[in-house]
């Protein structure tokens, strides 16, 4: 039921562009504070999850949900496509950040030495359905693209724009001090206005 290296990469290949657009969302799983992205295809998913300290993630194709959801539900017998409809209807609004109880499903989490283990109980048919996303940590390749990196972006773009607002309150205090040498008086009213010796008011908003 393991992921092979090729399968791996190809769900990677499927859903690594559409985890870079989503944005990182808090998501609460057993009272513990948690951010996550998840990407679901037909038969598939891509789970990134992480407490700040570590991320985790878990790739799964429909020969690993099939067999994971045979291993858990024993009692149920349907096509895998039945199984992982479910599992995106009680699992994506809670991982895609939606309050507790607006998910028909108990969420638990247990933290192993080298694994996260992300539980739900669920009901499906009138049966217990259960399931367990086996999070593992995170290749430090996959950090970098996933969370380091957009970081950087967002430190770099606001950097971007301190250094232009310093560079216009560097313009309009030149101006100021321009307006004083020629004899302007600052007076408060709507906005700054300045009174130039001449009789000419400059008011500036």
């Amino acid at each position: 039921g393991a992921v092979s290296w090729q399968d791996k990469m190809e769900v990677e290949g499927r859903s690594v562009g559409v985890l870079l657009d989503q944005p990182w969302v808090p998501v609460e799983i057993a009272e513990i504070p948690f951010l996550a992205k998840v990407h679901f295809g037909e038969t598939s998913y891509r789970l990134l999850i992480s407490d700040l300290d570590t991320v985790w993630h878990e790739d799964m194709n429909r020969e690993a949900i099939n067999h994971r959801a045979q291993e858990l539900n024993r009692r149920l017998k349907a096509p895998v496509a039945s199984f992982f409809c479910h599992l995106c209807a009680v699992a994506r609004p809670r991982l895609n950040g939606g309050a507790p109880e607006d998910v028909m499903a108990v969420f638990s989490q247990e933290r192993l030495p080298h694994q996260l283990l992300v539980r739900l109980k669920s009901e499906l048919a009138g049966v217990p359905f259960y399931w367990e996303f086996r999070c593992s940590p995170a290749p430090l390749s996959v950090v970098c693209e996933q969370l380091v990196r957009p970081l950087l972006s967002v430190s770099q773009v606001l950097q971007r724009q301190v250094q232009e607002l310093m560079t216009l309150l560097g313009r309009k205090d030149a101006e100021i001090q321009d307006y004083r040498d020629n004899g302007a008086v600052l007076s408060r009213g709507e906005g700054t206005k300045f009174r130039i010796a001449e009789g000419l008011s400059v008011q500036c908003l």
